[in-house]
């Protein structure tokens, strides 16, 4: 029978045979001295049970010498990844919110493609080209708000010596302006062809129309036929802006009576409807355009005016017809500054001699 005691000095596990547990002993290992009696770390007999120690999860690594490179642990030992918390499931009706975020967003992508295809297929439908006719500078400057405009112009070959010429503006922008607008186009082109008679040519264009866009929308018209071999000007208006006749460095107003097309299915505005006729001269501006141009806004709701429209003209008529354009371009634009253009512009001019 033995006894576990641990030396006081330097720490050493020793087997004392109980006769000796009262005597004094001496360590092996340091030579010290001491009764295992009355040591602390006296322990039960090898009768009763005793439990090895636990090993030390943590290791101490070996003492690096000098100029050695330290190698990446290979201990076993590791504290295992924090367990990721599941989302809380979706309710229904954010399932059902998410849904319609997306089918809203796949239908916006479509409907701006199919308006890319109608922006596209409007551009289509102005003229082309401007008619290259000798002794006329003539020159066009459009300039949509929206993907969609309300106003058109239009170039129309009447017969061999006539020539329509058409500014037209809708109420309202957007696609509904861009439907009515492809109605006058399709009306004017069909009903104009042959006919010299501007007064005649919106008379029918009225009638083929209004029962169509009344109550619903109306347009304005300047419709001209320019005979290219008299030079002479018809000039109707239904509804819209005067034109502009610039001339020996004045101008005048040529506004003729007359209602917007679509407000009256026929009696009215037939009975109210006149017809101008100019001689042109050589040196003479014709100017046509849509209050687009005048209601021009800048960021302090401030309108470009009338009044500084004709000035304008009156300074810039003897111009080029493309430095006129752009005397009046860079005119809207220096008013106009950051703000947003609210309404479409068209302007159609031409310079004779």
């Amino acid at each position: 029978m033995s006894t576990k005691v641990t030396c006081s000095e330097c720490g050493k596990l020793l087997s004392i045979p109980d006769e000796y547990y009262e005597l004094s002993v001496k360590c092996p290992v340091c030579g010290n001295k001491f009764k295992p009696s009355e040591t602390e770390a006296a322990r039960g007999r090898e009768t009763d049970v005793h439990r090895a120690p636990r090993r030390s999860t943590t290791r101490i690594p070996p003492p690096m010498h000098h100029g050695a490179r330290s190698r990446p642990s290979k201990s076993k030992y590791f504290l295992p990844p924090p367990r990721r918390r599941r989302p809380p499931p979706m309710s229904a009706g954010k399932k059902q919110l998410l849904s319609a975020i997306g089918k809203l967003k796949g239908e916006d992508a479509a409907a701006q493609a199919d308006l890319a295809r109608a922006t596209k297929i409007q551009f289509n439908l102005l003229p082309d080209r401007i008619p290259s006719i000798r002794g006329f500078d003539m020159k066009v400057h459009y300039h949509s708000a929206k993907e969609i405009g309300g106003d058109y112009y239009d170039f129309i070959p009447i017969d061999h010596e006539n020539l329509g010429i058409v500014v037209a503006d809708v109420s309202g922008k957007g696609v509904p302006a861009g439907m009515i607008m492809t109605m006058a186009r399709t009306a004017l082109r069909l009903l104009a062809r042959g006919n010299a008679s501007a007064r005649d040519t919106m008379i029918k264009v009225n009638k083929f129309m209004a029962r169509d866009i009344k109550n619903v929308m109306f347009l304005t018209v300047l419709y001209m036929v320019l005979n290219i071999r008299t030079t002479t000007l018809q000039v109707v208006n239904c509804g819209h802006n005067p034109l502009i006749l610039w001339r020996d460095n004045n101008y005048r107003l040529v506004n003729p009576q007359g209602i917007a097309i679509g407000l009256d299915l026929g009696p009215i505005f037939e009975r109210t409807f006149k017809e101008d006729l100019i001689q042109i001269q050589p040196g003479d501006r014709i100017v046509a355009y849509t209050d687009g141009v005048v209601e021009s806004m800048n960021e302090r709701q401030e309108e470009f005016g009338e009044e500084a429209f004709l000035e304008m003209v009156a300074d810039c008529g003897d111009k080029s017809s493309a430095e006129f354009l752009n005397t009046l371009v860079n005119a809207l634009t220096e008013h106009q500054g950051p703000a947003t253009q609210h309404d479409d512009i068209t302007v159609v001019t031409f310079k004779f001699g």
